[in-house]
This record gives structure tokens, sequence and C-alpha cells, in this order.
């Protein structure tokens, strides 16, 4: 085991698992677009992905929130790394590709985020939870939301062992790169339809006259059949009423 394992005191809160796998690793650099030069990465931990990607001359912004690991960072003095210390959630990305082991507790809030500012290209471990729900063929919210921005697609697994310490799941790793196909939709209404046709997403989309009227005349001018279930919908249907929604706020 790494001397920073047995050393380090890792963090609950910040969703702590340190990323140990070599063959992980590898294929997440594998991943990388082809001509980039400069990367962000979120939570490097110890160091293990960020000693790669200096091994393959990539320019490093490492943004850590913790004290521990900055040390860490510091000491092992990897070539072409510069820390920042930051929190993913506040921090104003540049127009940059950005890699990350992103902590559960707080994942899909940082994706959501990057739908707001559109980073050029991402590759993140997430919860395989989470991220079967993103590459879901279904019309899931989450999925949906993604999508409006960015192409999805799966890179490789990752078992708990090959974290330290061990989380109680397994994990994916996928890549998003962003597209401008829906472009024309104001993010924040893509939101809107998404939180309130999955309100009661077991239910016909019927039912979202009681929650919403204007969202409930979009999907009607749609022309989408009312029996379906919010899961049911196509990709295109989902974004033809988020544009029939938006058109009625205007």
């Amino acid at each position: 085991m790494n001397q920073e394992f047995k050393t380090h005191n890792f963090k609950k809160k910040y969703g702590q698992n340190f990323l140990k796998s070599q063959a992980v690793i590898n294929q997440i650099v594998k991943a990388i677009p082809k001509n980039t030069e400069d990367v962000i990465e979120i939570g490097p931990g110890a160091g293990a992905l960020s000693e790669k990607l200096s091994q393959k001359n990539y320019k490093i912004e490492a943004l850590e929130i913790d004290e521990d690991c900055i040390k860490i960072l510091e000491e092992k003095q990897i070539k072409n790394l510069k820390i920042t210390k930051g929190d993913a959630l506040t921090y104003k990305f540049e127009k940059k590709g950005v890699i990350g082991n992103l902590p559960y507790n707080i994942s899909t809030k940082i994706l959501i985020n990057f739908c707001y500012k559109t980073i050029p290209w991402g590759i993140f471990m997430l919860q395989k939870e989470v991220a079967e729900k993103i590459l879901s063929t279904k019309c899931e919210r989450l999925s949906m939301m993604i999508k409006s921005r960015y192409s999805i697609k799966k890179v490789t697994n990752a078992k708990a062992a090959d974290f330290h310490p061990k989380p109680k799941v397994d994990s994916q790793v996928i890549k998003i790169e962003e597209h401008d196909k829906y472009k024309e939709i104001e993010f924040k209404k893509i939101e809107e339809v998404g939180r309130l046709v999955f309100q009661n997403k077991r239910k016909k989309i019927s039912s979202t006259k009681k929650i919403n009227e204007a969202v409930y005349e979009a999907i009607v001018k749609c022309e989408i059949d009312l029996n379906k279930r919010p899961e049911d919908l196509s990709e295109e249907e989902f974004f033809n009423i988020c544009k029939a929604y938006e058109k009625k706020q205007q």
C-alpha cells in the first residue's frame, strides 16, 4: 500500500476514495481528446492520475479542497502540475477539459453546473448508479439535462477494490463532449421542464396539468401521447417540449 494511503486521514465529508488502479487510470488518460495540452483535474487526492497525466506531458491544474492532499501533492513535486485550492461547486472553470473522480455526494450538482458553463469535454468517475442513469437510453431527468449540452459515452468500469479506502459501491467512468444540438434552448428552461415532467415519473404525462399548466400546454402543442410516462418520451419529444415551453415564457 502507498505510504500516503497509510498516513492520510480520509475525510467522509469530501467523499475521499483514492483511485489506485493503473488499468483504470490508463483508460481515463486514453480517453482524452487528441491535441489536448491543458486539463483541469478535480480532486486529485494523492496524485495517482496527476502523475500519469504529467508523464504524458499534459499541463495540469489540480483543484483540491483538502489541505492534507495539497501537502501530499506538493511533496511529490509532479512536473507540469499547478495546485489550486478550491471547491468544484464554486470554482469558475475555464474553457478547458476537465477530469475528475467526483465525490458521490456532489457529483450530480457538479455535472449540472457544467451544463450552465459548458466545458468543452469532461471525463468523470461516478457512482455506477449515477453513471447508468446518465447513459440510459430511456428518458431520465439527469440524462436529459446532460444530453442537452453533451454527447455521452462510457469509458470503463471501476470496482470498489480499485480504490482506497473501498467505497460501498462500484463506479463507472463516462466521457462527455460538448455539442450545440439544443444550444438555442436556455438551460434553465430545460432544467425547469425536467423537474416538472419528472415530478410524478410513474404517472402519465397528462398528470403534468395539475403541476404546471404551461408545461402541460407545451406537451399538448407537441402532439405527444398524453398516456405516455416521462421515461417513455424520446429525446426529440423531451426537447420539443422544452422549446415549446420556452416560447410560452417569452
